[in-house]
C-alpha cells in the first residue's frame, strides 16, 4: 500500500520499539518522516537503516524549547506536517508507598506533559499552514486497567486518554483528527526483563485473550490506520490493541 504518498509526519520516540516500527511502515507506504528521540546515537542508526525518507532530530519532549526547535525544523524541512505520531514515553514501576517523587514527576513530564507540548507545537503548525491533519497519540492499556506498582505510569497514561479527547474536541474546528491507540504488552526493550521471567509471562498470558505479546509492527499497523484516510470519520477514540487485556 502507498497510503501516505507525498505525506509528511513527525514521529517522537522513533529510535526504537513502536516508534521505530511506525517510522519504517510509514516510509514504506510512501511518506517522509522526521524521526525524533532523546537517544541520538540509536536514532541515527535507526534513520540510517531506514534510509531515504527518514530524517533524525534530537528532542527532549519534556522541554518546551526542545519541542519548539523540533517543530521549527519540521517546518523548514517539509513546509508542512500532515501527521503527528506522538509516541515518546517511558515506564517506571514501584509500590505506591515506595514511589519517589522524582520518578512520578519524570514519568508524568515525559508521557503527559511531553504529549501536551508536542501536540500543541505540531497542531499549531498544522493550523498555521492550513493542514487538515491527523494526530495519533500512544496511550496504554494501563489507562484503563489497574496493576500494582504502576502509579506513575498508569496516571500518565490516564492523562493521555483524557488529553486525546480534549484535543479532538478543540482541534475539530481546524479539521484535525486526534485519536490514540492503547498497546498492551509489546515485545520491546522495555519489556525484556518481564519476558525473561517465565513465571511472569505465564501470569500475563492468563490475562490475555491472545496468548502472546505483541510485535511492535502490530502496533504500528493500528497507528497508521488511525492516521490514514481509512479512519477519516474517527476522532477522540482510544483503540485498544492489547490482546483483550482490558476486558478480561
Amino acid at each position: 500500500m502507498r497510503r501516505f504518498e507525498n505525506k509528511t509526519a513527525v514521529i517522537t520516540g522513533a529510535a526504537r520499539g513502536i516508534g521505530e516500527a511506525i517510522a519504517r511502515r510509514f516510509i514504506r507506504e510512501g511518506g517522509r518522516a522526521l524521526l525524533a528521540d532523546i537517544d541520538e546515537d540509536q536514532l541515527r542508526k535507526t534513520a540510517e537503516s531506514i534510509g531515504e525518507g527518514a530524517y533524525p532530530v534530537f528532542v527532549d519532549v519534556r522541554s518546551s524549547d526542545s519541542v519548539a526547535a523540533m517543530a521549527k525544523y519540521a517546518s523548514e524541512l517539509f513546509g508542512q506536517v500532515d501527521i503527528l505520531f506522538s509516541n515518546a514515553g517511558i515506564m517506571a514501576s514501584s509500590p505506591f508507598l515506595e514511589t519517589p517523587e522524582e520518578q512520578f514527576c519524570d514519568v508524568m513530564n515525559t508521557n503527559a506533559k511531553g504529549m501536551f507540548l508536542v501536540g500543541k507545537a505540531i497542531a499549531g503548525l498544522m493550523v498555521k499552514t492550513g493542514v487538515k491533519g491527523a494526530i495519533v497519540n500512544t496511550c496504554s492499556s494501563y489507562c484503563n486497567i489497574v496493576s500494582a506498582g504502576t502509579a506513575s505510569y498508569s496516571a500518565s497514561k490516564g492523562a493521555v486518554l483524557q488529553l486525546t479527547k480534549v484535543m479532538a474536541v478543540d482541534l475539530a474546528q481546524y479539521g484535525i483528527r486526534v485519536n490514540a491507540f492503547a498497546p498492551g504488552f509489546v515485545d520491546t526493550r522495555i519489556a525484556a526483563k518481564s519476558l525473561s521471567d517465565p513465571n511472569k509471562v505465564e501470569r500475563l498470558k492468563s490475562q490475555w485473550c491472545i496468548k502472546r505479546p505483541s510485535d511492535p509492527s502490530e502496533q504500528a499497523a493500528v497507528a497508521l490506520f488511525l492516521a490514514s484516510d481509512d479512519a477519516s470519520y474517527m476522532t477522540g477514540e482510544i483503540v485498544f490493541a492489547d490482546a483483550g487485556w482490558h476486558i478480561v
